[in-house]
């Protein structure tokens, strides 16, 4: 569960009983773009649309965000629209 998020890091917090807290860095690829990566994707294709360079080389054993939907970010612009 994501306990606190700050510019750099996701926080987690673990549920499970003695296992520790843990953060994964904002920039680092989610598990949906390092499929897409593994999948022939050029990571410069995906930073397009990031705001950070996203950080594709990860270990084994490193957690990533395992990212199942999109994000819909409504903006007011500054015109009329009659």
């Amino acid at each position: 569960m994501v306990e606190k998020i700050d510019e750099n890091f996701y926080y987690m917090k673990n549920s499970q009983s003695g296992n520790s807290d843990f953060k994964i860095p904002i920039s680092r690829v989610t598990s949906i773009q390092r499929y897409l990566i593994d999948n022939g994707v050029e990571a410069a294709e995906l930073n397009k649309f990031a705001e950070k360079e996203i950080i594709t080389a990860v270990e084994s054993d490193d957690w990533l965000i395992h990212d199942t939907g999109y994000v819909l970010r409504l903006e007011k612009k500054n015109h009329d629209l009659k």
